[in-house]
Order: C-alpha cells, then sequence, then structure tokens
C-alpha cells in the first residue's frame, strides 16, 4: 500500500524516503552488474578442428591425447578453443616430407657446386649416371645348351 502524505512537511519527507529508496535499488542494480559481461568464445568440436584443418577426427583426437594441440574434455567429448587452434596452426609443420635445404648457399655457389658435379659426371646425390652404350647390343642372345637325356 503506497504511502500517503496529508500535509506539506510529510510530503517532503515522504519524498526523501522514496528518493534514497530508488538510490538505493538503483545502486543494488549497479553493485549486481559490477563487471560487464565476459565474452566467452565459440567452443569448437573436434569435427569442427578436423574440417578447420583439412584432417581427419581421428587425427585431431591423437593431438589432442599428445597434447600437441590444447582441448578440454567435458565429459567424453573434446572442446577446443579458437585461440588454440590459431597458435596450433601457427606452429604446425606443413604435411609431407621437409625440403632439403642447403644452409648458407647463395646463388654463385649454387651454380659452382652445379658445375663442379657436371664436370664430375655426377648427380645430387653423387651418385654417377649410367653410361649407356653408343651401340645397342643386337643379335647376342645366350644361347643354353641343351643336355642330351640319357
Amino acid at each position: 500500500m503506497p504511502a500517503v502524505a496529508h500535509n506539506r512537511e510529510d510530503y517532503h519527507t515522504l519524498a526523501s524516503v522514496q528518493e534514497q529508496s530508488s538510490l538505493c535499488q538503483k545502486w543494488l542494480r549497479a553493485r549486481a552488474n559490477i563487471r560487464p559481461p565476459m565474452k566467452r568464445p565459440r567452443l569448437l568440436s573436434v569435427a569442427e578442428v578436423a574440417a578447420e584443418l583439412d584432417a581427419s577426427e581421428a587425427y585431431v583426437r591423437r593431438l589432442l591425447l599428445r597434447q600437441r594441440l590444447y582441448g578440454t574434455k567435458l565429459g567424453f567429448v573434446w572442446v577446443i578453443y579458437p585461440d588454440d587452434l590459431e597458435a596450433f596452426k601457427l606452429l604446425r609443420r606443413p604435411p609431407g616430407r621437409p625440403r632439403k635445404t642447403i644452409e648458407g648457399a647463395d646463388k654463385a655457389s649454387l651454380a659452382d657446386i652445379a658445375g663442379e658435379r657436371s664436370r664430375a659426371g655426377t648427380d645430387r646425390l653423387l651418385r654417377q649416371r649410367r653410361r649407356m652404350p653408343l651401340t645397342p647390343r643386337r643379335g647376342r642372345r645366350r644361347v643354353r645348351s641343351r643336355s642330351k637325356r640319357g
């Protein structure tokens, strides 16, 4: 039941009480929401991460078990934070066999190496090339000797 003021003094007292009450309510509302709402990233499932990495789900689970990719297990389901996926993408080496590189070699020294190899008659693996005969061998078949049955 709302309070009613009968004279002028009661009206001022009632107004100040209502004002204090509303200020108190505002303060309580502000106090309850003291922090701004947290931004929670959308958690990714194993299937979504596998699609992002262009890999199989088994590979992603293997990465999670070996702790190469960080994730959290909620019950029996793995979830991965998007930031962890981005960090893994930066550290992940490209698929396939790594290319052989010659450390500290510039174009001039690579040309010198190629010249030496051609003069020596070797390939990149330092194996000599097979020399093919100038004329193919024809008509020289190995003749089997027939033994007489006795």
